[in-house]
């Protein structure tokens, strides 16, 4: 059954992705019947002209679904992205990093001296300029910007050659990578190595959507209008227009808006389960 939408409203679930989906399937039928060309498409109307109110209806529906196609693509397009760098998970990778190094050259530090290089002695010297008794491990816990600080200059000490020396010597050089990887991710997820951009403005849809849809019902109500069977031909290119429309519709109708309830919920408090052996 054909359903009329000069009186009818569009389905309000529809969203701006069906506007703007509908609206192409609208337009190739549109061009079929108004710009004909030399190979007829398939079930379009032959030698049938659309009516000039309705190709003045068509054009406003066009160019207001092109805004909503290009608005809806600019939103998609805008869209903030999740960070590629986690910054909580950064923070914790460096504190690990750290903690591990901590340990390790502590141990070294206490190791008993057996006359090779590099010595316990050494190993102590560094881990006092890396881990002073007044900070420690303490920086790790900071707010990000001063942690950062403090990472970069105890970084810059075990980039130093005789750190170098020290650290490779005892076979910490892995320690060392993880501790500098780490060390850029956490620059990076926080923004001290590279600019930090602001996050674009959302795309507000909303007005393109309503003006489009505006002109879809009325490009329907005109092409409904213009049928007349006294005029020949004329039904038959307004149901050919308006074809994806009415199927669009007519599946909006056939979808539940929400799951019907089970016979069981369907109970009322008021009444009584039935009676046993009734």
């Amino acid at each position: 059954m054909v359903v009329s939408l000069i009186n009818f409203q569009l389905p309000s679930r529809m969203e701006a992705s069906d506007v703007v989906g509908v609206g192409e399937q609208l337009a190739a039928r549109y061009a079929a019947v108004a710009s004909p060309g030399k190979t007829p498409v398939e079930g379009a109307p032959a030698h049938v002209v659309v009516p000039p109110a309705v190709s003045a209806s068509w054009r406003r529906f066009a160019a207001s679904h092109d805004t909503l196609a290009t608005t809806t693509a600019l939103r998609l397009a805008t869209t903030p992205q999740p960070p590629t760098v986690d910054p909580d998970a950064s923070n914790a990778a460096s504190d690990d990093a750290w903690r591990t190094f901590e340990v390790w050259l502590g141990a070294w530090a206490r190791h008993t001296d057996d006359g090779k290089t590099p010595s316990a002695a050494d190993a102590a010297a560094l881990y006092g300029r890396v881990f002073p008794a007044a900070d420690g491990m303490r920086f790790i816990g900071w707010r990000p910007a001063k942690q950062w600080v403090a990472m970069k200059g105890r970084m810059a000490i075990l980039a130093e050659p005789a750190s170098r020396d020290v650290v490779n010597g005892l076979g910490g050089a892995r320690l060392v990578e993880t501790l500098q990887e780490t060390h850029v991710a956490f620059g990076r997820a926080y923004a001290f190595t590279e600019v930090q951009t602001h996050e674009p403005a959302a795309v507000d849809v909303r007005g393109a959507f309503v003006t489009a849809k505006d002109a879809l019902r009325g490009y329907a109500t005109r092409v409904e209008a213009s049928a007349d069977p006294d005029v020949p031909g004329s039904e038959a290119l307004a149901a050919w227009l308006l074809a994806p429309l009415y199927a669009m519709v007519a599946e909006f109708a056939a979808a539940p808006t929400k799951r019907a309830a089970p016979d069981a919920e369907k109970r009322t408090p008021s009444q009584p389960p039935p009676p046993p052996n009734a």
